[in-house]
C-alpha cells in the first residue's frame, strides 16, 4: 500500500496492493497497521456498499466521521468538498476517478462526499468510523459548490435533491 497526497492535508488516496494472474485478482484495501504507521488510528464501526447505475450522482453526504471509500466493480468520479467553515479549504473540492484497480480514498471529518457513476454499474464500498445515525446524517446539495460534474441530466435521489446548499 502507498499513501498518495491530495490537495487536502487530511485526506489521502491509498494505492491498493493488487496481485493479478490468470486466475483473477486479489486486492488489499485496508490495513490497520498501515493506517497506524501514518498516524491515523481508526476503529471502523461499519462496512457497507452501494450498487449504482451509470449517471447516478450520490451525495454530498457527511456524518462527521472518517471513512474509507473504494470501488470493487466499475468506475466512479469521486468528489469531496470541505464543509468546515473554520478551514482555509472551506468550499474547495477534490475529485478523482476510482475503480477496482486504482486506490482507496481516505476522507477525514469536515468533508462531504459524493460520486458520479461513470461505468454502466459501480459497486462502491465504505468503511465508516461511526455507526449510522439518522440524527448525524447530513449533506449539502450536489450542485451547490464550484464543481463541474460533466453531466446535464444526472439521476439524483429525491432526498439528495432536497439537501441544503453548502
Amino acid at each position: 500500500m502507498e499513501l498518495i497526497e491530495t490537495p487536502f492535508d487530511d485526506c489521502f488516496l491509498i494505492k491498493n496492493n493488487i496481485i493479478e494472474d490468470k486466475r483473477g485478482m486479489f486486492v488489499k484495501t485496508f490495513s490497520h497497521s498501515f493506517f497506524n504507521d501514518f498516524g491515523r488510528c481508526i476503529d471502523f464501526k461499519e462496512s457497507l456498499y452501494t450498487i449504482s447505475n451509470k449517471n447516478v450522482i450520490k451525495g454530498m453526504h457527511y456524518q462527521n466521521c472518517r471513512k474509507l471509500v473504494w470501488v470493487s466493480y466499475g468506475e466512479i468520479l469521486d468528489v469531496i468538498v470541505c464543509i468546515d467553515k473554520k478551514s482555509l479549504n472551506y468550499g474547495k473540492v477534490f475529485s478523482t476517478v476510482l475503480n477496482n484497480k486504482e486506490a482507496c480514498l481516505y476522507i477525514n471529518k469536515g468533508y462531504a462526499h459524493g460520486f458520479k457513476v461513470v461505468s454502466d454499474i459501480a459497486i462502491v464500498n465504505y468503511l465508516i468510523e461511526d455507526n449510522y445515525s439518522s440524527e448525524k446524517d447530513k449533506g449539502v446539495l450536489w450542485n451547490s459548490f464550484n464543481f463541474d460534474w460533466g453531466i446535464k441530466n444526472p439521476i439524483v435521489s429525491i432526498k439528495d435533491r432536497k439537501l441544503p446548499n453548502i
